[in-house]
């Protein structure tokens, strides 16, 4: 047997040394990008492990006793009835992994073997699709996962509290909170802005759930429940003539054990504006309209998702200050595994 390439299941034994592992990645990447969360402290590494290194984890073992890598497999379903069914699969695999340092010239071997391992037990419990989610600023592993079959499908993309955007002097669109006259038009274009993403990325699609659980929201804001309360967004519009041709859904996220640093976020979950209003600049009076609202809420930051390969927001989210933190990598194929 390959002792380099060894990778077997988890005991209480190697708690240790994936504590060490844990503890130096967290070190490595955090000096990537300070976006991402500062390094764990033991007792926090120490509750990690216990509540979430499962029977199921596996791990790449040295000859040292040490512990090269580290993988978490698992697997998210999604019922029928549910709104994300709408942008993921019914039975996703999912990893969390700790990964050797990249300079280590075993690194690459070592990373294969545990992700062949891992794809085996996806394959074991029949999922429908894989998702990896890793640091964009620790890109080594990008050309790794194209090589076995992923490509990178989406970016969870930061942007600080400060600066805030100019707002534009424009007649373009009026910006204004949603009333409940806008309720057919909002759904109208929260329903346009998920198909038009169809074409993108192999997971998002129109789904039943979408439509009923959006309006359950609107109904939250219309009977007045304040931000921040669960499933209660800001809703702002772009009105122009009389017609809404634009619209964001915002809501309020405390992150806290996540690849985020600790703290309370804006997120902006669906942004569109209608097909025929698109490149007169719109979307960004809107968005900087929706940044400036958000700041008035105890915020770090701000956070969105994109697809990296949709033309449209791939161009403007950066050009409105958010840079990628998360790299989602997915499969090619629903049958990959």
């Amino acid at each position: 047997m390959n002792k380099l390439t060894t990778i077997r299941p988890f005991t209480p034994q190697d708690a240790q040394a994936v504590a060490a592992l844990l503890q130096q990645q967290d070190k490595r990447l955090h000096e990537q990008d300070g976006r991402l969360r500062p390094p764990r402290s033991t007792d926090a590494i120490q509750t990690f492990i216990a509540e979430k290194v499962t029977a199921d984890a596996l791990v790449a073992p040295d000859e040292r006793g040490g512990i090269r890598a580290l993988a978490i497999p698992g697997v998210w379903e999604i019922a029928e009835d549910e709104e994300m069914r709408g942008f993921f699969l019914p039975r996703n695999g999912t990893v969390g992994l700790a990964l050797p340092h990249p300079d280590n010239p075993e690194a690459t071997a070592v990373t294969h073997a545990l992700l062949k391992a891992v794809e085996t037990w996806w394959r074991q419990q029949a999922v429908d699709g894989t998702l990896i989610t890793w640091p964009a600023a620790d890109d080594w592993l990008a050309g790794l996962l194209t090589e076995r079959g992923y490509v990178a499908d989406s970016a969870a993309a930061h942007r600080p509290l400060q600066p805030l955007p100019p707002l534009p002097e424009t007649t373009v669109a009026a910006i204004r909170p949603a009333q409940p006259a806008d309720e057919e038009a909002l759904v109208a274009l929260h329903l346009e802005e998920i198909r038009f993403h169809e074409a993108y990325t192999p997971y998002s699609r129109v789904v039943p759930a979408i439509e009923p659980a959006f309006r359950q929201r609107l109904a939250r804001v219309w009977q007045g429940k304040p931000v921040g309360e669960p499933d209660t967004p800001l809703l702002l519009v772009a009105e122009r003539d009389g017609q809404v041709i634009g619209f964001t859904e915002n809501w309020l996220s405390t992150m806290a054990g996540s690849w985020f640093a600790d703290g309370r976020y804006a997120y902006l979950n669906s942004v569109g504006v209608a097909e025929e209003a698109r490149g007169q600049g719109i979307g960004r009076l809107l968005v900087a309209h929706t940044l400036h609202a958000l700041a008035r809420y105890e915020i770090v930051g701000f956070y969105l998702y994109y697809v990296l390969t949709n033309p449209l927001s791939s161009h403007f989210w950066p050009k409105m200050g958010f840079r990628p933190l998360l790299v989602t990598y997915k499969t090619k194929e629903q049958s990959h595994v």
